[in-house]
């Protein structure tokens, strides 16, 4: 959750639109997020620090076999 918190904090991006990131939304670097409340498509530089907690949340992400970037300890994406 750490991870979530720290990334919404730093990009601005909602909590809601976080919890719904998947793999492919993560291009290079860039975050491609279809915001839920205006139905747009934004895109979000990542920086160095974004990145740091991009990838603990990608690897504890790949490791659980999910598609969601962001999940609890078993797997699933938070909810």
């Amino acid at each position: 959750l750490q991870d979530l918190l720290a990334v919404a904090y730093l990009t601005g991006i909602r909590q809601t639109d976080l919890r719904e990131l998947k793999h492919d939304q993560v291009r290079g670097g860039l975050l491609v997020i279809d915001e839920s409340k205006t139905g747009k498509k934004r895109e979000h530089e990542i920086t160095p620090t974004v990145r740091h907690f991009l990838n603990r949340a990608l690897a504890r992400s790949a490791a659980a076999g999910a598609d969601h970037v962001f999940v609890g300890p078993k797997g699933k994406p938070w909810s």
